[in-house]
C-alpha cells in the first residue's frame, strides 16, 4: 500500500513549512498568491487559459472559411463539429489519459503536452484545410487530458492543505474568466483582418485579398505558442526552485 505524502515532511519540508507560514499571515487569494510557487503556476494556468479560448474562437471561425464551397450540410455543421471534435477526446480516452497521468513525471507531462498542443495550433493554418483542423483539434484535446490530471495533481504539492480551497477557487475563476477577455481580443482581431479584407478588395486588380479566418489563425497560433512555451516551464520540483517570497 502506498502512503501519500504529508506536507511539511520530506526534502520539500522548509518550503512547505515557509509557505505556509506566508498563507496563514495572508488571508484570501492574496495568501495563495504569496506562495510563490503556486504563483508561477497560476500565471502560466492564466495564459494557457486565455490561449485556449483565443484558440477555441480561432478554430470556429477557420472552420467556417474553409467550409465555404463545400455542401449546404457542410457548411451549416462544421462549426458544431469542431466543438464535437474537442468534447470526444473526453468521452473516449479520460479514464485511460488519466490513469497514465498519474505514473508519469507531472512536469515533464505538462511540458510535452504544452509543445505538442501548441505545435498542432501553428500547424492549422499552415496546412489549411477542414479535415486537418478537425484531426488537430481533437489531438490538442487529447493531450489535454494528460496535462489537466497533471496540473491538479501539483497544486496540493505547492500550497497548505488548508489553502487548497482557495487555489482551487482561484485556478477555477482563471480558467473561465479568462473567456470574455480571448472573446474581446478575437473581436478585436477579427475587426482588423476585416478591415485587412476590405482594403484588399478595393484595391487594384491583381492584389490579393485576406481571408478573415486565415489572418485571425495566423495571429492566434503565435498566441497559443507563446501561451505554452510559458506554461511548460512554471512549475519545479527541487526545493530551491520551490521557495517562498
Amino acid at each position: 500500500m502506498i502512503s501519500e505524502p504529508v506536507a511539511g515532511t520530506g526534502p520539500n519540508a522548509a518550503p512547505l513549512v515557509d509557505a505556509a507560514r506566508v498563507a496563514v499571515e495572508v488571508g484570501g487569494f492574496r495568501g495563495v498568491l504569496a506562495i510563490k510557487p503556486f504563483r508561477k503556476l497560476w500565471i502560466a494556468l492564466s495564459l494557457s487559459s486565455f490561449g485556449d479560448w483565443l484558440g477555441f474562437l480561432a478554430q470556429t471561425a477557420l472552420a467556417a472559411q474553409l467550409a465555404t464551397g463545400h455542401t449546404y450540410l457542410v457548411q451549416n455543421s462544421s462549426v458544431g463539429l469542431v466543438v464535437f471534435v474537442r468534447l470526444l477526446p473526453a468521452v473516449l480516452l479520460a479514464p485511460l489519459a488519466g490513469a497514465f497521468a498519474d505514473r508519469l513525471d507531472r512536469r515533464l507531462t505538462m511540458v510535452i503536452a504544452d509543445i505538442g498542443r501548441f505545435s498542432l495550433y501553428v500547424s492549422i493554418p499552415i496546412v489549411h484545410t477542414l479535415w486537418w483542423l478537425f484531426i488537430a483539434t481533437f489531438l490538442i484535446e487529447t493531450l489535454s487530458l494528460f496535462w489537466i490530471p497533471a496540473k491538479e495533481a501539483t497544486v496540493p504539492n505547492l500550497v497548505p492543505r488548508d489553502r487548497l480551497e482557495q487555489a482551487n477557487q482561484l485556478s477555477l475563476l482563471t480558467t473561465y474568466g479568462s473567456a470574455p477577455v480571448a472573446a474581446l481580443v478575437f473581436a478585436l482581431l477579427s475587426t482588423n483582418a476585416n478591415v485587412s479584407e476590405l482594403k484588399a478588395l478595393c484595391s487594384p486588380p491583381g492584389s490579393v485579398p485576406t481571408k478573415t479566418g486565415a489572418s485571425v489563425s495566423w495571429v492566434t497560433a503565435p498566441v497559443e505558442m507563446l501561451t505554452r512555451l510559458t506554461a511548460s516551464f512554471p512549475v519545479a520540483s527541487n526545493p530551491e526552485t520551490t521557495s517562498s517570497v
